[in-house]
């Protein structure tokens, strides 16, 4: 803790001043009161117990919140402004955010098994992704232009894909691209 210091307890009070620096004002520390407890030191480490499902991993769900489609479904719901058809696709995206996103909230929570876990994020890379086309398909040629937000949410759910993404969710994305049953 005290590494790399000269400790001074000659004025009534202990100073630290770093050695590897150049003499600065010491830094002052006072302590009041410290206590050491008599109980003996355990023979042997206490049982384990098992351990509780795992949260789901703060990577999965901070990317997909960040991610989170509902900038794909305001960008929808703005075109939707000229093209009325496109609000049924908004709001079933919408609504599939918000459930993917209570299921992600539950897990977090709560905690998920590795199966669980891994089949969460198989729904936040396909949500992300399918709402990336979305974005690119109702923007048309605009939404490929570089700056353009759908361009810009299509690389980062192509991203997402691949990000920490654990082997059993790759070969799930995988048969699901190709139309195949995990």
């Amino acid at each position: 803790l005290l590494a790399g210091c000269t400790i001074d307890g000659s004025k009534g009070g202990t100073s630290m001043t770093p050695t590897n620096a150049a003499p600065a004002a010491p830094v002052n520390v006072s302590v009041k009161t410290v206590t050491v407890s008599n109980n003996p030191v355990p023979a042997a480490p206490a049982p384990v117990p098992a351990p509780a499902p795992a949260p789901v991993g703060t990577s999965t769900t901070t990317v997909f919140l960040a991610l989170r489609p509902t900038g794909v479904v305001a960008l929808l719901e703005g075109e939707a402004a000229a093209r009325p058809a496109l609000a049924a696709a908004a709001a079933g995206l919408r609504t599939e955010t918000h459930a993917l996103a209570a299921d992600l909230d539950a897990a977090a929570r709560h905690g998920a098994e590795a199966d669980v876990r891994d089949a969460l994020r198989v729904r936040a890379n396909g949500l992300v992704v399918r709402s990336a086309q979305a974005a690119l398909t109702a923007t048309k040629g605009a939404g490929f232009v570089t700056g353009h937000p759908a361009e810009r949410l299509a690389r980062e759910a192509m991203f997402f894909l691949v990000w920490s993404c654990p082997p059993a969710v790759s070969s799930a994305v995988i048969c699901d691209l190709a139309g195949l049953e995990a």
